[in-house]
């Protein structure tokens, strides 16, 4: 009888023990899964921090890849070479033939380029430009007219120049230390040369602009853009920049103007321009 009762304990303690060793790999599984889910949030964590980080770097990595956009960028100042000046804010005045306009115009730079906002005589930002978007007015596509105006404040520009490499932008070469037409000849000849740029649009650009390309003049003595050549709806057209600024470490030219064979069409005068960290 005891010997009876000895073996149904021992039959029972060993009962115990294979149903704990088969329980114990899933509470091992589980724990594991535990361990593991948290690892992976703490990784997760880690990642996108580093990639937040690697973007600020890559931002500026690219800025980099055209030697001679990255050239202008640091002719240009702080807001090319690091981060904490990603909005310029203007205000100035605007004539375009007759018409004068108070104008205010802010420009944001991020990872895909530039987003450009314009509002004219104290209205709101109605005229915007963005390498998705393209020029619009009033979030609708814009009138021939309009689309011209946003065109040329947006793509005539030193920043333009440094921020197209972002959307694939092709740079060439044209010439270096060229002279205007009339002093090609002269030995005596002692006014400015320039390195001229031709840039062009990527083909595959959804919002193609009216001109797939532009020639920038950089001066060979400052380093600074001097003129951009480029054709709109009605022809050739020129841009010269003038009455350079320095406004803390950025140069900004405080007046760009715009002709056509040699007639002025529209001219940009600046008067407050700040540059601010991106929100």
């Amino acid at each position: 009888m005891n010997i009876k009762r000895r073996g149904m304990r021992t039959l029972a303690g060993a009962s115990m023990l294979l149903i704990g060793m088969a329980v114990l790999p899933f509470a091992m599984r589980a724990h594991s899964r535990s361990v593991s889910k948290a690892a992976g949030s703490a990784r997760l964590s880690s990642t996108m921090s580093l990639q937040a980080g690697l973007r600020k770097i890559r931002y500026f990595e690219r800025l980099a890849l055209q030697p001679a956009a990255s050239l202008m960028g640091r002719q240009l100042g702080p807001r090319f070479v690091g981060p904490g000046r990603e909005v310029t804010q203007a205000t100035g005045t605007l004539a375009i033939g007759s018409d004068h306009h108070a104008i205010a115009i802010v420009r944001s730079r991020d990872d895909d380029g530039e987003r450009l906002a314009m509002g004219l005589d104290g209205g709101p930002l109605s005229y915007t430009w963005s390498a998705k978007d393209g020029a619009q007015a009033q979030g609708k596509i814009p009138s021939p007219a309009d689309r011209s105006f946003i065109e040329r404040v947006t793509f005539d520009s030193p920043d333009q120049f440094v921020l197209a490499q972002l959307r694939g932008a092709s740079y060439f070469t044209v010439g270096r230390g060229v002279r205007p037409p009339e002093a090609a000849s002269l030995e005596t000849y002692n006014g400015p040369t320039w390195d001229v740029i031709q840039v062009n649009e990527p083909p595959g650009l959804a919002t193609k602009p009216e001109s797939p390309g532009r020639l920038y003049y950089i001066n060979n003595a400052t380093g600074l853009l001097d003129k951009t050549l480029a054709s709109d709806q009605l022809g050739k057209i020129q841009t010269s920049f003038s009455n350079w600024i320095n406004q803390s470490g950025d140069m900004i030219p405080a007046r760009v103007t715009w002709s056509r064979s040699g007639q002025v069409i529209m001219e940009l005068s600046l008067g407050q321009v700040t540059n601010s960290p991106r929100n």
